[in-house]
């Protein structure tokens, strides 16, 4: 068996953040991601838009209200050297303008798993 075919992709569970623990400052969307990540989905169901951290301090993206997005950085690399959302790292969220009055924000991410 190849190396390549020996990847297996592996989701972490999913992290939420309902509409009323959404501030105007950064919180954290769950616990550090526990692997170098491929693929990373993020789901806002609220009435605001959300501004997306990977340090917690900088507004790197925005998840316009009700919208999603997918950031796919090797979805298709079958090698582990190169460009991954590294281990470890915290999701942070804040609103951008005004607080959300309903729904969630969810995170769903991918990493590749070897089947030694």
């Amino acid at each position: 068996m190849s190396f390549a075919q020996s990847l297996r992709a592996t989701a972490i569970p999913v992290q939420t953040v309902a509409f009323g623990s959404v501030t105007s400052s950064f919180v954290a969307m769950g616990a550090a991601v526990p692997a170098a990540l491929r693929v990373l989905k993020i789901n806002n169901t609220t009435d605001s838009d959300i501004y997306i951290s990977y340090d917690g301090v900088t507004q790197h993206d925005v998840a316009v209200a009700g919208s999603g997005f997918v950031v796919d950085i090797t979805a298709n690399k079958s090698v582990p050297e190169g460009l991954y959302l590294p281990e470890d790292t915290i999701v942070y969220i804040e609103y951008v303008s005004s607080a959300p009055t309903y729904g969630n924000i969810y995170l769903s991410a991918y990493y590749a798993a070897t089947t030694y």
